[in-house]
C-alpha cells in the first residue's frame, strides 16, 4: 500500500508542477519522502521544483515590468534583469 501512496503523491507532484503549483508540488514529494525515505527521487524533484519556482518568479517580475517600460528601456531593464540586477539599482 505504502507503494501506491507514493506513487500517487508523486505523480500529483507532476500534475502540479504542470499547474505552476510549486508550493504543493513540493509538499507531496515531502510526504512521499516519508513513506520511502531511501528513494533519492524526490530530492531531486524538489531540487528541480524550487529551480523552476525560482525562475518562474523571475519571469513574472520581467513580465511585471514590460507594459510599463518601452523599447530600449524594456530591452536594458530585461539585460540587466537577467545579469543579476533587479532594475530598480538593487542587486539580485
Amino acid at each position: 500500500m505504502p507503494d501506491l501512496c507514493y506513487k500517487a503523491l508523486t505523480r500529483r507532484a507532476q500534475a502540479l508542477r504542470g499547474q505552476k503549483d510549486f508550493k504543493e508540488a513540493i509538499e507531496d514529494l515531502e510526504e512521499s519522502k516519508k513513506l520511502f525515505p531511501q528513494e533519492t527521487d524526490p530530492d531531486k524533484l524538489i531540487a528541480l521544483y524550487n529551480e523552476d519556482m525560482e525562475h518562474d518568479a523571475r519571469v513574472h517580475k520581467i513580465m511585471a515590468n514590460a507594459d510599463s517600460l518601452k523599447g530600449k528601456e524594456y530591452i536594458d531593464f530585461l539585460v540587466d534583469f537577467l545579469m543579476g540586477k533587479m532594475g530598480d539599482g538593487s542587486e539580485n
